[in-house]
C-alpha cells in the first residue's frame, strides 16, 4: 500500500508555505512584546491552523512568534542549578535497585 494520495491544491500549498515558513529566519521582528518574544508580522501565514483565523488578523499573514525560554544566566554565567533526573537525584545505590526490578515492575 502505497503513501496517500493528496489533491494536487493541497500538495502546491504545503510545498509554499514550507518555503514561506523556511524563510522565517530571515525576517527581521517588527517588535519585542516584552524580553523574550519577538513578533514577525509580514511572514506568510499558515491557514491550516485553525486559530490563524481568529483576532485581528487574517489567516493568510503574520501569527509568527518566538518566545526565548532560556534563563539568563544561560546566557551569562552557565548552569546554576542543579539538575532533577532518576541518574543526578537518587543514591546508586537505590538507582540499581530499581534498575534490578525494572522489567519486574511492568517496563522494558
Amino acid at each position: 500500500m502505497g503513501p496517500p494520495m493528496v489533491p494536487m491544491w493541497l500538495a502546491n500549498l504545503i510545498k509554499r508555505i514550507q518555503y514561506h515558513l523556511s524563510c522565517v529566519l530571515h525576517v527581521t521582528p517588527i517588535s519585542a512584546g516584552g524580553l523574550d518574544e519577538y513578533f514577525y508580522e509580514s511572514v506568510l501565514g499558515y491557514p491550516l491552523i485553525p486559530y490563524m483565523g481568529h483576532g485581528d488578523g487574517g489567516p493568510w499573514k503574520g501569527g509568527k512568534v518566538v518566545s526565548d525560554a532560556l534563563l539568563t544566566a544561560e546566557y551569562t554565567t552557565g548552569k546554576t542549578w542543579d539538575t532533577a533526573s532518576f541518574k543526578d537525584s537518587y543514591s546508586k545505590e537505590l538507582q540499581e535497585k530499581v534498575l534490578a526490578q525494572w522489567e519486574a515492575l511492568g517496563y522494558n
